[in-house]
């Protein structure tokens, strides 16, 4: 049962698109501070990044599964039309 959860919110935030959406975040942390940017202020300002990210993809599941659900590409992909 708890894999099937954690399977369940990797399908719906998608970590994976996140994650490769973060080089526009590391890169202008770097140049903003002129090198490394210390690592409180770096980690909170990755994390809101990624978990911005997530909320993104759970709204657009979340509003969008009746069209989805009609869509061929995603109509058998829709996370909360069951």
């Amino acid at each position: 049962m708890a894999m099937k959860k954690i399977a369940g919110f990797i399908k719906l935030t998608r970590p994976y698109i996140s994650l490769s959406a973060t080089p526009f975040f590391i890169g202008p942390a770097f140049l903003s501070a002129n090198g490394i940017p210390p690592a409180g202020p770096f980690f909170i300002g990755f994390l809101a990044v990624v978990l911005a990210i997530a909320a993104a993809h759970v709204c657009n599941d979340y509003f969008d599964w009746k069209i989805d659900a009609k869509n061929p590409r995603t109509g058998a992909g829709t996370r909360f039309h069951q």
